[in-house]
């Protein structure tokens, strides 16, 4: 449904840590979540979308290649957060 520049959708349902006082926007909404997207690169590692060296741990655990030390883990997760190979 659409009022004044508002648009509500009739499919998806507020998630639980959303304020009930958040209001969609279209363009400013629009905007500001762009915004938010391109932002988002810049947090520390563990923050925002910036995740990458999380999933070193768990990926080598889960499927670790042949020959696969913890030593390597750790050189894999240094070299995503700092890139430095060494």
């Amino acid at each position: 449904m659409r009022r004044s520049g508002r648009l509500r959708s009739g499919w998806t349902t507020r998630g639980f840590d959303v304020p009930a006082g958040a209001r969609w926007f279209l363009i400013v909404s629009g905007v500001q979540a762009v915004a938010d997207l391109v932002e988002q690169l810049s947090t520390p590692p563990g923050f925002g979308h910036v995740y990458w060296t999380d999933y070193v741990n768990g990926w080598a655990q889960a499927v670790p290649p042949r020959g696969w030390t913890d030593a390597d883990t750790a050189r894999l997760e240094h070299f995503l957060h700092d890139g430095d190979a060494s």
